[in-house]
Protein backbone atom coordinates (compact mmCIF):
# COMPACT_ATOMS: atom_id res chain seq x y z
CA UNK A 1 0.00 0.00 0.00
CA UNK A 2 2.88 2.50 0.79
CA UNK A 3 4.71 1.96 -2.49
CA UNK A 4 1.19 1.94 -4.43
CA UNK A 5 0.68 5.35 -2.77
CA UNK A 6 3.85 6.77 -3.09
CA UNK A 7 4.01 6.16 -6.96
CA UNK A 8 0.69 8.26 -7.21
CA UNK A 9 1.37 10.98 -4.87
CA UNK A 10 4.76 11.09 -2.55
CA UNK A 11 4.06 13.93 -0.43
CA UNK A 12 1.31 11.91 1.33
CA UNK A 13 1.89 10.56 4.61
CA UNK A 14 1.38 6.67 4.69
CA UNK A 15 2.00 5.43 8.36
CA UNK A 16 -1.44 4.32 9.63
CA UNK A 17 -3.16 1.08 7.52
CA UNK A 18 -4.77 -0.86 9.00
CA UNK A 19 -7.11 -3.65 7.89
CA UNK A 20 -11.42 -2.68 8.07
CA UNK A 21 -11.82 -5.39 10.66
CA UNK A 22 -8.91 -4.16 12.74
CA UNK A 23 -10.33 -0.30 12.60
CA UNK A 24 -14.07 -2.05 13.72
CA UNK A 25 -11.93 -3.88 16.66
CA UNK A 26 -10.77 -0.81 17.74
CA UNK A 27 -13.52 1.44 17.35
CA UNK A 28 -15.77 -1.37 19.45
CA UNK A 29 -13.23 -2.63 21.92
CA UNK A 30 -14.78 0.35 24.48
CA UNK A 31 -18.69 -0.68 23.65
CA UNK A 32 -17.41 -4.12 24.39
CA UNK A 33 -15.49 -3.47 27.60
CA UNK A 34 -18.37 -1.51 28.74
CA UNK A 35 -21.10 -4.36 27.97
CA UNK A 36 -18.41 -6.70 29.69
CA UNK A 37 -18.05 -4.60 32.98
CA UNK A 38 -22.08 -4.02 33.19
CA UNK A 39 -22.73 -7.89 32.38
CA UNK A 40 -20.36 -8.74 35.34
CA UNK A 41 -21.48 -6.27 37.81
CA UNK A 42 -25.47 -7.87 36.79
CA UNK A 43 -23.84 -11.48 37.60
CA UNK A 44 -22.85 -10.33 40.72
CA UNK A 45 -25.93 -8.50 41.58
CA UNK A 46 -27.62 -11.52 40.76
CA UNK A 47 -25.69 -13.69 43.26
CA UNK A 48 -26.25 -11.08 46.35
CA UNK A 49 -29.66 -10.99 45.41
CA UNK A 50 -30.20 -14.66 45.85
CA UNK A 51 -27.60 -14.56 48.80
CA UNK A 52 -29.57 -11.96 50.83
CA UNK A 53 -33.04 -13.56 50.07
CA UNK A 54 -31.85 -16.99 51.08
CA UNK A 55 -30.54 -15.46 54.60
CA UNK A 56 -33.86 -13.09 54.92
CA UNK A 57 -36.04 -15.66 54.47
CA UNK A 58 -34.50 -18.38 56.88
CA UNK A 59 -34.54 -16.06 59.64
CA UNK A 60 -38.29 -15.36 58.61
CA UNK A 61 -38.59 -19.45 58.82
CA UNK A 62 -36.75 -19.30 62.21
CA UNK A 63 -38.39 -16.73 63.54
CA UNK A 64 -41.73 -18.67 62.38
CA UNK A 65 -41.21 -21.60 63.54
CA UNK A 66 -43.64 -22.25 66.22
CA UNK A 67 -46.25 -20.60 63.99
CA UNK A 68 -45.24 -23.29 61.40
CA UNK A 69 -45.12 -25.70 63.94
CA UNK A 70 -49.20 -24.85 65.02
CA UNK A 71 -50.17 -24.68 61.70
CA UNK A 72 -48.78 -27.78 61.10
CA UNK A 73 -50.35 -29.68 64.44
CA UNK A 74 -54.17 -27.92 63.04
CA UNK A 75 -53.80 -29.81 59.83
CA UNK A 76 -51.23 -28.10 57.38
CA UNK A 77 -49.26 -30.42 55.46
CA UNK A 78 -45.95 -29.61 53.69
CA UNK A 79 -47.26 -28.72 50.74
CA UNK A 80 -48.96 -25.66 52.27
CA UNK A 81 -46.37 -24.94 54.66
CA UNK A 82 -44.01 -24.85 51.42
CA UNK A 83 -46.17 -22.83 49.45
CA UNK A 84 -46.92 -20.21 52.33
CA UNK A 85 -43.14 -19.36 52.74
CA UNK A 86 -42.04 -19.39 48.50
CA UNK A 87 -45.24 -16.82 48.82
CA UNK A 88 -44.30 -14.77 51.20
CA UNK A 89 -40.46 -15.40 49.42
CA UNK A 90 -41.62 -14.00 46.11
CA UNK A 91 -43.51 -11.26 47.29
CA UNK A 92 -40.81 -8.80 47.63
CA UNK A 93 -39.05 -10.44 44.57
CA UNK A 94 -41.62 -9.75 42.17
CA UNK A 95 -42.28 -6.08 43.05
CA UNK A 96 -38.38 -5.94 42.37
CA UNK A 97 -38.50 -7.62 38.73
CA UNK A 98 -41.40 -5.07 37.91
CA UNK A 99 -39.38 -1.90 39.07
CA UNK A 100 -35.99 -2.81 37.59
CA UNK A 101 -38.17 -3.50 34.40
CA UNK A 102 -39.41 0.21 34.75
CA UNK A 103 -35.94 1.17 35.19
CA UNK A 104 -34.94 -0.50 32.34
CA UNK A 105 -37.52 0.89 30.40
CA UNK A 106 -36.42 4.62 31.65
CA UNK A 107 -32.73 3.90 30.84
CA UNK A 108 -32.81 2.64 27.30
CA UNK A 109 -30.86 5.50 25.55
CA UNK A 110 -28.08 4.65 27.50
CA UNK A 111 -28.05 0.92 27.37
CA UNK A 112 -29.11 1.14 23.73
CA UNK A 113 -25.64 2.57 22.97
CA UNK A 114 -24.15 -0.67 24.46
CA UNK A 115 -26.04 -3.43 22.43
CA UNK A 116 -25.65 -4.48 19.14
CA UNK A 117 -28.13 -6.50 16.84
CA UNK A 118 -30.66 -6.21 19.70
CA UNK A 119 -32.97 -3.26 20.63
CA UNK A 120 -33.10 -1.77 24.52
CA UNK A 121 -36.87 -2.64 24.59
CA UNK A 122 -36.59 -6.43 23.12
CA UNK A 123 -39.53 -8.00 25.19
CA UNK A 124 -37.88 -11.50 24.14
CA UNK A 125 -35.00 -9.96 26.51
CA UNK A 126 -36.89 -8.47 28.97
CA UNK A 127 -38.71 -12.00 29.27
CA UNK A 128 -35.81 -14.43 29.08
CA UNK A 129 -33.99 -11.72 31.84
CA UNK A 130 -37.08 -11.24 34.39
CA UNK A 131 -37.72 -15.48 34.10
CA UNK A 132 -34.05 -15.93 34.79
CA UNK A 133 -33.57 -14.02 37.87
CA UNK A 134 -37.33 -14.80 39.22
CA UNK A 135 -35.95 -19.11 38.77
CA UNK A 136 -32.94 -18.16 40.98
CA UNK A 137 -35.23 -16.41 43.51
CA UNK A 138 -37.55 -19.51 43.52
CA UNK A 139 -34.30 -21.49 44.15
CA UNK A 140 -33.49 -19.20 47.11
CA UNK A 141 -37.03 -19.53 48.37
CA UNK A 142 -37.06 -23.17 48.54
CA UNK A 143 -34.08 -24.48 50.86
CA UNK A 144 -36.18 -22.12 53.59
CA UNK A 145 -39.16 -23.81 52.63
CA UNK A 146 -37.85 -27.10 52.34
CA UNK A 147 -36.41 -26.69 56.00
CA UNK A 148 -39.76 -25.48 57.34
CA UNK A 149 -41.38 -28.61 56.03
CA UNK A 150 -39.09 -30.43 58.17
CA UNK A 151 -40.70 -28.62 61.35
CA UNK A 152 -41.57 -30.98 64.16
CA UNK A 153 -45.35 -29.64 65.49
CA UNK A 154 -44.88 -31.20 68.79
CA UNK A 155 -40.85 -29.62 69.14
CA UNK A 156 -42.31 -26.21 67.95
CA UNK A 157 -45.33 -25.88 70.47
CA UNK A 158 -42.89 -26.58 72.97
CA UNK A 159 -40.41 -24.54 72.40
CA UNK A 160 -42.38 -21.50 71.73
Amino acid sequence: MRSALAEVDPDVPAHSFRTLEAAVDSWSAASRSASALLATFAALAALLAAIGIYGVLAYSVAQREHEIGVRMALGADRTDVLGLVVRDGMRPVVAGLLLGTVGALGLTRWIESLLFEVHATDPATYVSIGALFGAVAVLACLVPAWRATKTDPIVAIRAG
